[in-house]
Formats: structure tokens, C-alpha cells, sequence
């Protein structure tokens, strides 16, 4: 009698279940928000150098004071000219009025709000000293990276509710320690331990949910915790428009985990957990408290627990040892490097379209609220099609459409700066869809021995994909059309990959490597997947029960 099977006889998704998806829902929230705040504290607005002697420069404080009635031709010689002796703002440097020699500038003048700043205005973090943007967002998501990593054998070790519980308040701690930096590097510090924070309090949530809730209601909760977050990712354009200081938006964002001290009384540590180390009463206390919350007798609880036979788990365990022994397999490894690609080619789309809401002209606000708002319908539409067509067929569709309307930004921008925004946000759509659905594909593919493994390498491709992101960006200062046509080419060159994987969508789940179908190029899937959909509602579904347990949960929001 698995623990499943106890939950499910207690109520299995009843009041207690639905009230703790509602709590970790509301958990995820901050990830949205806190996470984004960069596109908004880490803006660079347009600026150009200072000219000492006619303005006061930041760094030339104690110069002489500034005259504003000299001549305009005296403040045009000090900034460079164009070809066709136009006046060029020049942001790195100035000419001299004598030598006719670049300078470098002594202080910028910020194209920005009196009352608004950003930390590249504070720290002056343009021209030289501009490498520290991309660093700052690589840093968190390499944190993202290391708590992806150590979240799972942190939660294993010391149970879900308390990993849950530190993740949850340490990522606002950090966030809020990222507010008091004096220094860009004290600043890259904090990042790099909210990232770790804020994934292993989501992860851990995600997790924790799974183990509470039956199989065949995770494809709600995944999708609701996913939601979740794009609701705070909704937030944080209106956060940073009506809250202008970069550190007084950290500070009101962190202090809402104050919000979050009475989940150190509602949360539960996971029956699942406490069965798999030993402590049965606990477990079964635990039980007896979903039962009651769920409208269900003493009487038969007891009655369960009568007939509870604790069996020994003679399952291998997956390990990383068990992995590397089927690498020797040649569809295992050519399958683990063709998904991790495609892992790779969407993080680096998603984060890449998200980061750089604010330098797509326009509104910065509406841009990121619209990039927010589009991941609502693009997991609504994974729910409804899904159902309709293969994972093969969604996950080259989507890649192919989000490199068509990635790739199309720069020339559209050309003629239409309102154009170019709505082509990058279909793209972020569909980026966002894929992102939904690799991570049930990916679990398909691979073998009981190493499937959570398997899941778990791709899962780290995809924070690496998250580290490269801002300096595609930052490359993209100089080449504005470069980060474009790079998403095009990886999730192009990533849909042509998966053209070679197997439809999984009514297969059994592969136990073994002998299992696994050999890869082989085959069109046709693509195409009449639809007939073969159409079989299961003449009676011949051979999806058997722990492929559906496999493939219910929607968890690619742990991305994040």
C-alpha cells in the first residue's frame, strides 16, 4: 500500500490539498517579481558625456562652477561631430577645444527622471565600467544554477518544509541585502545568493507539491505555480513605475516576506518525506491532520493503518554513477545532448527576450507587463493542445515560431518600432509554450534508472543558457540585430535536432536503454501525429499508469 494510495483514500485533492496549492501558489509570486526587477534597477537610460566648465560633472565636483551663458559653439567643442558636422552626444569620450583629441568623459549626464535612478546611474556603470550589467545577471542565474543543484539533496536530507522555509525567507533577505550594496561588487555578491534563494524556494515548493497532491491533479497545481509566477513577473512594471529608487523598490519588494512568517505554521513537511526516512508516526499524525481538514473519519484512517504494510524500497537508486553507466548507450547520449541543446536555445530565448524588455523603444513598463502577460495564455495553450497533438510536434512548432518572430525584430524594426515589440512578444509566447512542454518530453525519453538525472543535466543546460543571455545582450549594445539572430539560429538549429527524437505522447515509459526507440529522422510524425491522437478515442489508449504519473505535473516553471 503505497503513500499515494493513503493520501488518495483521505480526501486526495480535497480542502487540505487545495488550500496548500493555493499557499505555494501564492509563494511563487515573489519569484516573478523579485527575479524581473533587474530589466527595471539594472536600466541603462540614454546619456552622453559631461563637459566640465559648463556643467557640473559627478566626478568633477570641485571644479570650477558652471557657466551656462557661454557661447553653444564652446559646448559643441567639446563633444565630437558626425561626418556631416552635426552634433554627436558622444558617451565615452570628448574632444578637446585645442588639440583636437579625445578625452575620457569625467562624468555623465543621465537621460532620466530627476526622481528615478538605477544602479548604473549611482555606480556611473557605462563605458568602462559598463561589463559589471551583464555580470550582475549572469551571477544570479549562475546562483539559480547552484541552487537547482543543491535544492534536491538539501531537500532529501533535511525534508522539504524546512529547505521550503529557508529558501523562502533567505531569498528575500538577499534580495533586500542587494538594496544596501555600496558597491557594485558587494551588489554582485548578494545576487549571486538570491538566485540560489530564489530556486530553492521554488523548486522546493514545486516538489513538496507533487508528494501532497495525486497524479492526476498536477497538471492544475504545475499550471497554477507557473501562473504564479507570471503574475509577479505582471507586478514588477507597476512596482518600478510608481517606486523610481532602485534601492527603495528592493526594499518595499523584500519587506513583503513579512507576508510569509505564518507559513512557518501552515506548511507541513511532505508525507511522502517522512515515510522514506522511517518516521511513521509522524506520518501518520500528518494523515490524520489531511483527514480531518478533508471531511474524513478517524475510523478510517485507522482502517488504513491496519493495513499499512511497510514495504522495502528495492528500487535503484538514480544516481549520478547510474547515469554515466548508460552514457555508454548511444541513443542515451545522443539523446541527453539533444535535449540539453534545446534547454540551452529556449533559456537563452526566454531571458533573453525578458531582460531586454526595457531597450526595445517604447514604453519600458508596457513592454515588460506585455511580456508578463503573453506566458498566461501561452500555458493555456498548452493545456488545450496538448491534448490534441504530440510533444514532438508542439516542441518543433513552437521552436520554429519563436525563431521566425525573434529573427523578424531587427528588420522589423526598421519600419515599425511598435511592429518589432509585438514580433518579439509572440516570440517570447512561444518560447514560453516550449518551455512548458520540453520538460515533459524530456521525462518521456529517458529511462526509469536515470530519468530524474537526465531531467536534472538538461535543467542545468538551461541555466547555462540563462548565464549567457545578458551578455548576448550587452554584445547587442554594439550590434543591436545580434541577440535576434542568434535566438533564430539556436532554436532553428535546435527544432532540426528534434526532428530526429521519437512522438512520446502514447508510448510506454522506457525502463530500460533497450527500450528506447532509435533515433531516425522522420518527418511524417510531424504531420500525422493528429491520427494517432485520434486512436485513443476509439478505446486504444495504451498509455499505462506510470507514464501518466510521469507525464502529468507541469513543472517548467522552475526555470526561473
Amino acid at each position: 500500500m503505497s503513500c499515494e494510495n493513503v493520501l488518495k483514500d483521505v480526501g486526495g485533492f480535497g480542502r487540505y490539498q487545495k488550500l496548500l496549492t493555493f499557499f505555494l501558489v501564492v509563494s511563487s509570486i515573489p519569484n516573478g517579481y523579485l527575479v524581473l526587477t533587474i530589466v527595471f534597477v539594472g536600466m541603462t537610460p540614454p546619456h552622453r558625456c559631461c563637459v566640465p566648465g559648463i556643467e557640473e560633472c559627478l566626478r568633477n565636483s570641485s571644479g570650477p562652477t558652471p557657466n551656462y551663458d557661454l557661447p553653444k559653439a564652446t559646448w559643441e567643442a567639446h563633444i565630437p561631430h558626425d561626418d556631416n558636422h552635426r552634433v554627436k552626444y558622444s558617451q565615452c569620450g570628448m574632444i578637446s577645444t585645442d588639440s583636437n583629441t579625445t578625452k575620457q568623459c569625467n562624468g555623465w549626464v543621465f537621460d532620466i527622471d530627476s526622481d528615478r535612478t538605477t544602479f548604473v546611474t549611482e555606480w556611473e556603470l557605462v563605458c568602462d565600467r559598463s561589463s559589471y550589467r551583464p555580470l550582475f545577471t549572469a551571477l544570479f542565474m549562475a546562483g539559480v544554477m547552484c541552487g537547482s543543484t543543491l535544492s534536491g539533496f538539501l531537500a532529501d536530507r533535511f525534508g522539504r518544509r524546512p529547505v521550503f522555509l529557508v529558501g523562502t525567507f533567505g531569498m528575500f533577505i538577499c534580495f533586500g541585502l542587494c538594496g544596501i550594496a555600496t558597491s557594485p561588487i558587494m551588489y554582485a555578491t548578494a545576487m549571486f545568493f538570491a538566485g540560489a534563494m530564489n530556486l530553492v524556494n521554488y523548486a522546493t515548493a514545486f516538489v513538496l507539491a507533487s508528494e501532497v497532491i495525486s497524479t492526476s491533479n498536477r497538471v492544475i497545481t504545475g499550471t497554477l505555480t507557473i501562473g504564479g509566477f507570471a503574475i509577479g513577473y505582471m507586478l514588477i512594471p507597476l512596482l518600478a513605475y510608481f517606486v523610481p529608487h532602485w534601492r527603495t523598490l528592493y526594499f518595499i519588494t523584500s519587506l513583503t516576506g513579512f507576508l510569509f512568517i505564518p507559513y512557518i505554521w501552515i506548511i507541513d513537511e511532505s508525507p511522502s518525506w517522512l515515510l522514506s526516512k522511517g518516521r511513521c508516526e509522524e506520518f501518520w499524525k500528518l494523515v490524520r491532520k489531511i483527514a480531518k481538514s478533508n471531511g474524513v473519519s478517524e475510523d478510517k484512517v485507522d482502517e488504513l493503518r491496519a493495513k499499512w504494510k511497510k514495504e522495502e524500497n528495492t528500487e535503484n537508486a538514480e544516481s549520478w554513477s547510474v547515469l554515466f553507466g548508460n552514457l555508454k548507450h548511444g541513443r542515451v547520449i545522443t539523446t541527453l545532448l539533444n535535449m540539453c541543446l534545446t534547454w540551452f536555445s529556449c533559456s537563452v530565448a526566454y531571458y533573453g527576450l525578458s531582460l531586454n524588455t526595457s531597450n526595445l523603444g517604447g514604453n519600458p513598463y508596457i513592454n515588460c507587463f506585455v511580456a508578463a502577460s503573453v506566458e498566461i495564455p501561452a500555458y493555456a495553450i498548452v493545456i488545450l493542445v496538448l491534448k490534441k497533438i504530440g510533444r514532438k510536434s508542439f516542441v518543433f512548432g513552437s521552436l520554429v515560431s519563436s525563431g521566425v518572430f525573434c529573427g523578424a525584430v531587427p528588420y522589423i524594426d526598421i519600419v515599425s518600432t511598435e511592429g518589432a515589440i509585438a514580433s518579439a512578444m509572440i516570440g517570447k509566447l512561444c518560447v514560453s509554450a516550449c518551455f512548458a512542454v520540453i520538460y515533459l518530453y524530456c521525462a518521456e525519453l529517458f529511462p526509469t534508472p536515470i530519468r530524474t538525472t537526465a531531467v536534472g543535466l538538461c535543467s542545468m543546460s538551461a541555466r547555462l543558457g540563462a548565464v549567457v543571455a545578458p551578455y548576448l545582450l550587452y554584445a547587442g549594445e554594439t550590434h543591436t540585430s545580434l541577440p535576434y539572430l542568434i535566438m533564430f539560429g539556436l532554436t532553428f538549429l535546435s527544432a532540426f535536432f528534434i526532428l530526429w527524437l521519437p512522438e512520446t505522447c502514447l508510448s510506454t515509459l522506457p525502463e530500460s536503454n533497450n527500450d528506447m526507440p532509435r533515433l531516425k529522422l522522420n518527418l511524417k510524425e510531424i504531420f500525422k501525429i493528429h491520427k494517432i491522437i485520434d486512436k485513443r478515442s476509439e478505446g486504444n489508449n495504451d498509455v499505462n499508469e506510470d507514464q501518466k504519473s510521469i507525464t502529468e505535473p507541469l513543472t517548467a516553471g522552475i526555470v526561473v
